[in-house]
């Protein structure tokens, strides 16, 4: 009986340091990424990003790779740095006219800054908010935008974005658009859902309408859905020279 005994607990042993080390060699019954690393989200978004992106030693670093550690989205596409006086918006300044949620922010390569747009227009508009290049239509612009204006032009390959992490439900039904002249506003991209704003948003040529490819733009703007208050920390913008 005691021999019995014995040899099942040996056995059940055996059958334990047999399953561990086959845990150990990425070999359980669970699937698992190319590495051997279990299906975890952060492995998920390694393998969806990593492989795409190439190497950049551009004058201007921006945060999606000083910061977060990506790198270009293809061999071509340099990134268009924004300055704050070539920043386009709305024109109705911020929540409570606070100076530190300015449009700049959006291009300040800080993924804690955000604007946080004045939306109802709810306090008058002060002399700090006056920054880059206003909206000076006739009709107050329904929403809010924020984008960048572009002397030269760029031909669009890549557009990144972060939303805002205190806010991330206020990005879903915001659209990316562009102009030539800054009248007529072609849509490039339509945000479905919000961001979790864990890491940047990719957005690739492929994503936006065929007629988009090779064309010089001047702007280029996010538009905020209803009450969201044009809640974007960072726009990144990525593509070819004109010239």
């Amino acid at each position: 009986m005691r021999r019995t005994v014995s040899l099942i607990i040996a056995a059940a042993l055996a059958a334990s340091l047999l399953f561990a080390l086959a845990a150990c060699s990425g070999q359980t019954g669970g699937d698992t990424d190319t590495d051997g690393s279990s299906g975890t989200a952060e492995t998920i978004r390694k393998a969806d990003y990593l492989e795409d992106f190439f190497p950049y030693d551009g004058d201007v670093i921006p945060a999606s790779i000083a910061v977060s550690g990506w790198g270009a989205p293809d061999g071509e596409s340099v990134y268009f740095p924004v300055s704050p006086e070539n920043v386009i918006h709305d024109g109705k300044g911020t929540w409570n006219n606070m100076t530190d949620r300015l449009p700049t922010c959006v291009f300040d390569g800080d993924v804690l800054t955000c604007y946080d747009c004045d939306e109802t227009e709810a306090t008058v508009n002060n002399a700090d908010m006056n920054v880059g290049i206003p909206y000076d239509g006739e009709e107050p612009f329904p929403t809010g935008y924020v984008g960048a204006y572009f002397e030269d032009g760029i031909i669009l390959t890549a557009i990144r974005w972060h939303g805002r992490p205190e806010n991330p439900d206020r990005n879903a039904g915001g659209v990316f658009q562009a102009s030539v002249d800054g009248k007529e506003w072609v849509d490039l991209y339509t945000i479905e859902k919000d961001s979790p704003c864990m890491d940047y948003e990719n957005i690739h040529s492929d994503d936006m309408p065929e007629e988009c490819a090779g064309t010089v733009y001047h702007y280029v703007r996010y538009v905020s859905p209803q009450n969201g208050f044009c809640n974007i920390t960072e726009i990144e913008f990525w593509g070819k020279p004109a010239k």
